[in-house]
C-alpha cells in the first residue's frame, strides 16, 4: 500500500504545496510539489486567470500528445510482432532443406 500525505504552507501571499510518501518502512520521500503566489490585488486577477487558461490548454495538449505517442508505440509493437512472425514463417518454410534434399545448383563447366 502506498501512502501519500500532502501539506500546505502559507506565508503571506506565497503558498507552498508539499508531498511525502513512504517507499519502504523507515524510508520517506519529502519534497515541494508546487509554489503559488496569490494575487495582491483585484487588478491582478485577470492576469492570473489568463495564465491559468493557458496552462490548462497546455495540459490538455500534453495529454493528447501522450495518448498519440502511446497509440504509436502500440501500433509499432504490433507491426514488429507481425513482421517477426512473418520472418519466422519464412525461415521455417526454407529450413527443411537437409544436405541430401537441398536443390543442387551446379555451375556449368566452362572450357577455355
Amino acid at each position: 500500500m502506498k501512502v501519500v500525505v500532502f501539506g500546505c504552507q502559507v506565508i503571506g501571499l506565497q503558498m507552498n504545496l508539499y508531498a511525502m510518501d513512504v517507499r519502504t518502512p523507515g524510508i520517506y520521500r519529502f519534497g515541494i510539489v508546487d509554489k503559488v503566489s496569490l494575487p495582491a490585488s483585484a487588478k491582478e486577477l485577470p492576469t492570473y486567470e489568463a495564465v491559468h487558461v493557458i496552462l490548462r490548454s497546455l495540459e490538455h495538449r500534453l495529454s493528447d500528445l501522450t495518448d498519440y505517442c502511446t497509440a504509436l508505440k502500440i501500433k509499432r509493437s504490433k507491426l514488429r510482432r507481425k513482421r517477426d512472425y512473418m520472418y519466422q514463417e519464412d525461415s521455417l518454410a526454407f529450413s527443411n532443406n537437409t544436405p541430401n534434399s537441398s536443390p543442387k545448383n551446379k555451375l556449368p563447366n566452362i572450357k577455355s
